[in-house]
């Protein structure tokens, strides 16, 4: 589901209300939660981030907006390396929501079969 898609496209859905739904990842962007909450209210939330996001940041800030949301929702914050990870779990306690909203590491996925492929190296 993409949250600004007005028809669907292949496996590209726009929103749609669906109580059915127990389980939701926001990707980065913590605005669309609100939007998350009216279409999928049984849904427990992720937000998957990709971005430093360290207190007083402006992501931070921007994330601070709407941290009653983020607490009242209880939302996991899923980060891709434990320093992310440290640093958004500061960023939470900055803001006041770190006895409700954690945050947990789930590294990105590399294809098991990567091998290098002889392409140059960029060696700045």
């Amino acid at each position: 589901m993409q949250s600004n898609r007005t028809s669907a496209s292949g496996r590209y859905l726009p929103p749609r209300r669906d109580p059915a739904i127990n389980r939701v990842v926001v990707n980065r962007d913590a605005r669309v939660v609100p939007m998350v909450r009216e279409l999928y209210p049984n849904a427990r939330i992720h937000l998957w981030l990709h971005d430093r996001l360290g207190p007083r940041s402006k992501r931070a800030r921007r994330l601070a907006a709407d941290a009653g949301l983020l607490r009242d929702l209880a939302v996991k914050m899923i980060c891709v390396s434990d320093t992310q990870r440290h640093s958004v779990e500061a960023a939470l306690r900055w803001m006041g929501v770190d006895d409700r909203v954690s945050a947990t590491t789930i590294y990105n996925p590399v294809e098991d079969a990567l091998q290098p492929e002889g392409s140059p190296i960029d060696d700045r």
